[in-house]
């Protein structure tokens, strides 16, 4: 997989995210929800260590939202993070099955002290049933907080496009050199395919099926206007 990045590269590493508790309510009750750290449902992802097991006492931000998992983030530098762009993986697939998430993710919000987030997702990366969500958020320096949420079930809405990024913040070009057997490089982003010259071959990729090998016999990709 090759990208393009159109910023400077996040200091992402410097932000620890796990996901905890998995709670519900009712149309008719209390906007008060507390995450079960004890018997949480923890979605899969690749989220550095250590996990807490802390609570959050937030109020619930939308009751036409049934379900929401807190986000732990960490900030273990001097520095405080404002409006920094970090991400969560997760396997979508097994809560879309369980009827608790629409299967094109139009339902998630990422909620930051009762406050929307810009937010971007992609579906099936960086593998098949994964998803990930970068989304912006605020953190103090040399501290951990718990007043962010993945907030989702709720079939009765779209994506929330005044606070939807509106490209991938990982960059402007994502190759992922699956399928590519016409000579063309499919951008999965949809902003520039690529032509392959000389016969550049496919082999086992890091990240899905295959990647693309070049021996140095002038081989290359253009990428297309």
């Amino acid at each position: 997989m090759y990208r393009i990045k159109n910023r400077k590269t996040h200091l992402k590493t410097i932000l620890t995210l796990s996901i905890l508790g998995f709670s519900s309510i009712y149309m008719n009750y209390a906007m008060v929800a507390l995450t079960n750290s004890d018997n949480s449902v923890e979605l899969d992802g690749n989220f550095d260590t250590p996990k807490t097991n802390e609570v959050s006492l937030s109020e619930w931000w939308n009751a036409s939202f049934l379900y929401r998992k807190l986000i732990n983030i960490s900030n273990p530098t001097a520095v405080d993070l404002n409006d920094f762009t970090t991400y969560i993986s997760f396997d979508y697939t097994d809560l879309v099955s369980q009827g608790h998430m629409n299967s094109s993710l139009y339902d998630i919000r990422i909620v930051e002290n009762g406050v929307l987030r810009e937010y971007y997702y992609r579906i099936d990366y960086p593998s098949a049933d994964y998803a990930t969500v970068w989304f912006k958020t605020n953190c103090s320096s040399s501290s951990t907080e718990y007043d962010t949420f993945l907030y989702y079930g709720n079939n009765s809405v779209g994506r929330a496009e005044s606070h939807y990024m509106s490209q991938d913040p990982e960059g402007l070009i994502w190759y992922s050199f699956e399928n590519d057997n016409t000579g063309v490089i499919v951008d999965k982003l949809a902003n520039y395919n690529a032509t392959m010259y000389n016969n550049p071959s496919h082999t086992t990729g890091k990240v899905g099926d295959n990647s693309l090998s070049f021996n140095g016999n002038n081989q290359y990709l253009g990428i297309q206007s």
